[in-house]
């Protein structure tokens, strides 16, 4: 479904000679953001898109003004928000537990599991939408989220069903 929407988007943009917007590479903003601007033939959208930013412009155009008859019947809308960036860092976890005995506070003896043996794991870098960081003065570790080293501006197109079409674009 997500191939349709995005084949009838692109066979929209590109029908015409002539569209509204002031260049086909806002245009192409539409087909490339959502595949990350992934080839050459992305470069003049990329830097349109960065352009639309820099000047306080939404980062996409309006799709209307991109189809030759200026309407928009696809559905789709851009979404933009922001995400905090967490860094691929390592944890630890118990692999294996021991039964040991420990006392309460009176001094009475109780049975309680303890780890006796860890493994260290990395976990990869992850974002999460909707949230940017709070630095701590103590390291990523005191960061909020944990971890977490960076927020960045995120845009993503849906489909008329509010599925997202290709990835989100983070920058």
């Amino acid at each position: 479904m997500k191939k349709i929407v995005l084949l009838a988007a692109m066979a929209a943009l590109s029908c015409g000679n002539q569209v509204s917007a002031s260049s086909q590479d806002e245009c192409a903003i539409w087909l490339c953001a959502p595949a990350g601007f992934p080839s050459p033939e992305c470069n003049g959208a990329h830097s349109e898109f960065k352009h639309r930013i820099k000047h306080g412009k939404s980062p996409f155009p309006s799709l209307s003004s991109c189809t030759e008859d200026g309407t928009d019947n696809s559905g789709l809308r851009v979404v933009t928000g922001y995400v905090a960036v967490i860094s691929a860092h390592k944890e630890k976890r118990c692999i294996r537990e021991e039964e040991r005995e420990a006392r309460t506070s009176y001094g009475r003896p109780y049975m309680k599991l303890q780890c006796v043996e860890y493994e260290t794991y990395t976990v990869p870098v992850k974002y999460i939408e909707g949230t940017g960081c709070i630095h701590g003065h103590y390291g990523p570790e005191s960061n909020t989220p944990k971890y977490c080293s960076g927020t960045l501006s995120m845009v993503k197109v849906l489909d008329q069903t509010g599925n997202v079409i290709g990835s989100p674009f983070y920058y």
